[in-house]
């Protein structure tokens, strides 16, 4: 699958990058490597052009990488800001709030050690030590 165009997060223009060129580096990658099979290409003239159009789709996958990374990132910090507002709007700190638990927390484990831990929005883990 050749992907032409990926758009990362809210759309943005600087978030976006299009990689149309991608697909015809893919398909001189293709033509090079039939040319060398058939022979028609020798050892050096097959890598010499070769290798820059294999950096160049490296560069691209990088920042294609980089920029879902950049999109989990946002999503995380969108998470703690809900998360913050939740916490604001608790008025007594010291009640279980079961509306606020329910929004808090995605996830709850046990271990073999008693250990509970609670996944909260925005990706942190909060542990409880189990007494054995």
């Amino acid at each position: 699958m050749i992907v032409n165009d990926i758009s990362c997060g809210n759309n943005t223009p600087d978030k976006k990058i299009r990689i149309a060129g991608y697909s015809k580096l893919s398909e001189q990658c293709y033509a090079l490597s039939k040319l060398y099979a058939d022979r028609i290409l020798s050892d050096s003239d097959y890598f010499s052009k070769l290798n820059p159009i294999q950096s160049e789709m490296n560069r691209l996958r990088t920042e294609r990488n980089n920029l879902f990374k950049l999109d989990k990132d946002e999503d995380c910090l969108t998470q703690l800001i809900e998360l913050n507002e939740l916490v604001k709007n608790i008025s007594d700190p010291y009640a279980f709030d079961e509306d606020f638990f329910d929004e808090a927390v995605e996830k709850i484990t046990i271990d073999d050690d008693k250990n509970i831990t609670f996944r909260i929005i925005g990706g942190l883990n909060i542990t409880e030590r189990g007494t054995a």
